[in-house]
């Protein structure tokens, strides 16, 4: 739980002090007025780095030598006080009640936030990686060995690939064997995770969707393998499949099937979600799989994190708000950026602030 934050000398915000209440927090004003600089400081906080991968020096206010962000929180019922410096050379400090830390590991285990923006609905419309990538993480929470399997399988890919292109032709066997049996175990939990996943997706529709209740499926694909996965047999057939694309592995110097090329979809009424659906059901579909996943994860980790949501809810109609923002509201704190200062009627109670030039100024 969010109690307070301090600002000052981060991006073009004025020097800011916020206290929060039980309610969401919801801030509205034109655009390049630092809305998404204002969610971005929590996220800094955690991670000490930017959700928009800016370097740390452009973190700090022109013409400033540092910025510092405080705040106090709570992890569990224990009181935190923490603060962060950043200098306009690059350089960070983080202390955590009044002790120095070194790394973010203390940070991430004690303060949990999620960025969420417009872009949310890019899971669908983006390349198969990064569909991969959220499930990757996704499955990393779930499943204790999965990251060390998926980079061991990535290092041996890497090593595979180094010998297409030496020609070292004797080596490939070996590295596809090895290959294939990583790819077995990680395929395998891809779609463990997918079923549960999907699972929860319909249970949190029937509170936001209702009229797609039960109509929901997640598919995953394999690519260039005809059959479905099972545990016994996956690894001899990538192993034929290896095989038949021998010749075309030489000419290209990598590998075309396995985890690395996998994708996954959402059917609605077994039609394609990305291709046959409006942006807005996308868009909100996007929105549930996200909280779908944050759910399961709270399961694992007894937590569910603060909520950063900028512009999340473009393009919804006031139906679809109606029907997510109260069930976003009643799971866990949040934090709502939007350009519609119209929308704090979809909130049974809610602390209204306006930003603009860099200024946070409470309303009511």
């Amino acid at each position: 739980m969010i109690k307070k934050l301090w600002i000052k000398g981060f991006r073009n915000l004025n020097e800011t002090v916020v206290q929060f209440s039980d309610a969401p927090l919801f801030i509205y004003g034109q655009n390049n007025q630092g809305k998404t600089n204002f969610l971005e400081a929590f996220y800094v906080l955690r991670n000490g780095s930017s959700v928009i991968q800016s370097p740390l020096e452009d973190l700090v206010r022109f013409n400033e030598k540092e910025a510092v962000l405080g705040l106090d929180f709570y992890s569990g019922d224990l009181p935190q006080r923490y603060y962060l410096k950043l200098s306009n050379k690059g350089k960070k400090q983080a202390i955590l009640n009044e002790k120095e830390v070194k790394t973010f590991r203390s940070i991430k285990s004690r303060l949990w936030v999620e960025f969420m923006s417009a872009d949310i609905i890019r899971i669908f419309q983006e390349s198969p990686d990064f569909r991969r990538k959220d499930l990757d993480a996704f499955c990393s929470v779930l499943f204790e060995s999965y990251k060390t399997e998926l980079k061991k399988m990535e290092k041996m890919l890497k090593q595979k690939n180094a010998a297409l292109k030496k020609e070292s032709y004797d080596q490939i066997p070996l590295w596809n064997s090895q290959i294939a049996e990583s790819a077995s175990l990680i395929v395998g939990q891809r779609l463990e995770a997918l079923k549960i996943l999907n699972k929860e997706i319909n249970s949190i529709i029937q509170d936001v969707l209702p009229e797609y209740q039960d109509k929901v499926s997640i598919s995953y694909i394999m690519t260039r393998l005809d059959e479905d996965y099972n545990p016994e047999t996956y690894s001899k057939m990538i192993l034929k499949k290896f095989e038949e694309d021998s010749f075309k592995e030489k000419a290209l110097c990598y590998s075309l099937c396995g985890p690395q090329r996998d994708d996954f979809k959402i059917d609605i009424d077994h039609k394609e979600l990305y291709s046959i659906y409006s942006r807005g059901i996308n868009r909100t579909m996007a929105i549930v799989v996200k909280l779908a996943q944050l759910s399961l994860i709270e399961s694992y980790t007894k937590s569910f994190p603060l909520l950063l949501l900028d512009e999340v809810f473009a393009e919804l109609d006031n139906e679809k708000k109606k029907q997510l923002i109260p069930f976003i509201t009643k799971k866990t704190q949040c934090i709502f950026a939007t350009i519609q200062p119209e929308d704090t009627t979809f909130f049974d109670a809610v602390d209204v602030y306006e930003m603009k030039d860099g200024t946070l100024i409470p309303h009511g």
